[in-house]
């Protein structure tokens, strides 16, 4: 991985470009304008997260689903080698499930603006 530690300055400062293995997202690759290009490349924006810091924490999740997913597809398999049905063990879960119509009208929201769709 990148040695950050070697590097004599903060790359997730304020205002940097860049996280040490690239210096755009990946809609910004195809972006002509030059300072648009550069601007998708910041990682930190003051105190938020710039779009360079929003597609490592997207690629980040995607990493610890993906894995989890496969370590799933893992554990299920085991139990078809087993001669066991899956559905037994991991089934849906059997939590009730709310809609819109279980809960109660909002106090401090008006309705036009709280509307949820079931």
């Amino acid at each position: 991985g990148h040695d950050y530690d070697a590097e004599p300055f903060d790359r997730f400062g304020w205002g940097y470009v860049g996280d040490g293995y690239h210096n755009c997202t990946r809609y910004g690759e195809l972006e002509e304008d030059e300072t648009r290009r550069s601007s998708l490349g910041v990682v930190m924006r003051n105190w938020h997260p710039g779009p360079l810091a929003f597609q490592l924490t997207s690629d980040s999740f995607t990493y610890v689903y993906t894995q989890a997913i496969l370590k799933s597809l893992d554990l299920i398999e085991k139990e078809i080698k087993s001669g066991k049905d899956p559905r037994q063990k991991w089934s849906a879960s059997k939590r009730p499930t709310q809609s819109k119509n279980d809960l109660p009208t909002p106090l401090f929201c008006n309705p036009e603006y709280c509307v949820v769709n079931e």
